[in-house]
């Protein structure tokens, strides 16, 4: 039986810097939600029927890729049109995590999400590993990720149900500034999650 590991945190934790420990020192595969769910926006025909229904066609461009700008420009427009979009991107993203995790030879795979609760991944995993770090330090490397100023990032931070991840999780990792790839290794071990 295959286990399925969640990997959360709020944003600017470090959930991909965790995430990459574990692909790379414990070779776990790893699917990343934000990655895959771009991809599927893109490629899958049924997807990009629904969201041309919802939005419109101009929610995709000339060359057939998402128009980001249309996209955001929907979402901003109403608080409830995240709603629209996430009801068809959410299910798309877990029958496509599924589908990956039953093509992994590995009897223990991960799979990172910023949402994993609001999304309804959460009920696919059988551990929920929660990645922590200050505020000050999340605020700080989101910042400098995403060119942005506090105030949006802050914003970001407080639609994230983090508390509700944290509290369900199975393993907490400390990704503090200075920690090292090492460092992140030695926790994960130490928690005997690998």
């Amino acid at each position: 039986m295959r286990r399925i590991i969640g990997i959360t945190g709020g944003i600017g934790s470090g959930k991909s810097f965790v995430s990459r420990v574990f692909s790379q020192r414990f070779c776990v595969p790893v699917y990343d939600c934000d990655s895959h769910a771009k991809r599927l926006m893109n490629n899958s025909v049924e997807l990009r029927r629904q969201l041309i229904e919802l939005i419109g066609p101009e929610a995709y461009a000339a060359d057939g890729l998402l128009c980001r700008p249309v996209v955001a420009a929907y979402l901003f427009a109403d608080a409830r049109h995240a709603a629209h979009v996430n009801s068809l991107v959410h299910p798309a993203v877990r029958a496509d995590i599924l589908r990956w995790a039953e093509e992994q030879e590995s009897g223990v795979v991960a799979v990172e999400s910023a949402v994993l609760i609001e999304s309804g991944v959460d009920k696919l995993v059988d551990d929920i590993l929660f990645v922590e770090a200050a505020e000050s330090t999340r605020l700080e490397r989101a910042m400098q990720r995403d060119a942005t100023d506090a105030d949006k990032i802050r914003a970001r931070m407080l639609q994230q149900k983090t508390e509700i991840a944290r509290q369900r999780a199975t393993w907490i990792v400390k990704n503090e500034k200075g920690e090292t790839e090492e460092s992140i290794y030695k926790q994960i071990k130490d928690l005997g999650i690998c």
